[in-house]
């Protein structure tokens, strides 16, 4: 999973180039725009703002109710 507010960070954008060519699966978490990073990612999440510290907060919900819904995934499997 790849973090990113403009969608165009090159860290985070050629972590994302290593991880496809390794086989994985890429989540990008991006803001409205989605920049090169959402044109390889698998999943893109875009969060609907451009200023950067509005996507930051829109990040901060957004990974937080990934990580619940992941959490809630993995305590249904092991019932």
């Amino acid at each position: 999973m790849g973090i990113s507010t403009s969608g165009n960070a090159e860290n985070v954008f050629y972590a994302a180039v290593t991880a496809k060519a390794l086989g994985l699966t890429v989540i990008a978490l991006t803001g409205k725009e989605g920049g090169k990073i959402a044109k390889i990612a698998d999943i893109t999440v875009k969060a609907p703002a451009v200023e950067t510290s509005r996507v930051q907060e829109l990040h901060t919900i957004i990974y937080h109710a990934l990580c619940e819904m992941l959490e809630a995934s993995l305590l249904e499997r092991n019932k």
